[in-house]
């Protein structure tokens, strides 16, 4: 099936992170997929109440 898939299926946060001592806030995913190359970010709750 093409599409959206539901928050059930959503990938597990684990996005790459710098070679350093840092935090990510953030994490986007889905852009670089074959079959339907949505953008997708997935932002921590404390980030995404200042962005929107």
């Amino acid at each position: 099936m093409w599409g959206v898939d539901s928050a059930a299926k959503a990938p597990t946060f684990r996005p790459n992170v710098p070679n350093c001592r840092a935090n990510v806030w953030i994490w986007q995913y889905g852009r670089d997929a074959d079959l339907c190359p949505i953008d997708t970010n997935v932002a921590n709750r404390k980030v995404s109440e200042y962005l929107y």
